[in-house]
């Protein structure tokens, strides 16, 4: 949830990168660190990764924008997709100020995004305020893969924000991210505006907070491990299949 804080005078908003293991999560994180070279404060930070997958997060600080006059920093920060790490997942969803759910656009991904958008919708209605959606029709250079109002309707999610992309070759990746910063932007400064909604005072949440409070998370990491190399080979059967038609 976005904060103030008052010894760097900035505000920091979280942006979380929501989606099923393989989706592109963290590629678009990648592409985004070399976009914003100059406006990020370090690299991607991913700890615990296994063979490419995300176990705990990736992590990402870019500062850039105003919101009611004071200078932003987002955290964009990527969720496991493996269903063993739900419940990190869940963590990470709760202090999104906005949630970009990278879907992969193929039909083997469209079953896989739609099971996914339904646990973030539980997460949703759990909370005072939902957070901000904006959807990624991602791999749009594979055989079948829907367009984006093709993916929305499959998806149940007509006339939400929705980006296509092709992650790996950096297309519609920085416009996805600048779309869910100014809505989040857009609707902080309505509500600052209207109602003079105060932003909690406190310092930004960084990347080793996090990691300790997943730690506490019960998760056996042997499992973890052996399930996010299952989750690799599967995604290696869906992409075999997927090039054959």
């Amino acid at each position: 949830m976005a904060v103030f804080d008052p010894r760097e005078q900035r505000l920091c908003i979280r942006i979380v990168y929501d989606g099923g293991a393989g989706a592109g999560k963290t590629t678009n994180l990648h592409q985004l660190a070399r976009s914003f070279a100059a406006q990020r404060k370090a690299d991607v930070y991913s700890p615990g990764e296994v063979e490419g997958r995300t176990l705990y997060f990736d992590w990402l600080q870019i500062r850039g924008g105003l919101i009611g006059g004071f200078p932003v920093t987002s955290q964009v920060v990527s969720v496991p997709g493996q269903v063993v790490l739900t419940e990190r997942r869940r963590h990470l969803l709760a202090s999104a100020d906005a949630v970009v759910y990278v879907a992969d656009s193929t039909r083997w991904g469209v079953a896989r995004a739609i099971e996914g958008l339904a646990l973030l919708d539980e997460l949703a209605r759990s909370r005072p305020e939902p957070p901000l959606l904006v959807l990624q029709a991602n791999k749009q250079d594979r055989p079948g893969a829907l367009r984006g109002p093709e993916l929305l309707e499959a998806l149940g999610r007509k006339g939400s924000p929705c980006f296509e992309a092709i992650a790996c070759d950096d297309v519609g990746v920085v416009d996805t991210m600048v779309a869910a910063v100014r809505a989040v932007a857009q609707k902080m400064g309505e509500r600052l505006e209207r109602e003079a909604v105060r932003v909690p005072l406190e310092s930004m949440e960084g990347a080793g907070t996090v990691l300790r409070r997943l730690e506490q998370v019960e998760v056996d990491p042997e499992w973890a491990a052996e399930m996010a190399l299952e989750e690799v080979a599967y995604s290696l059967l869906l992409d075999e299949s997927a090039s054959r038609g």
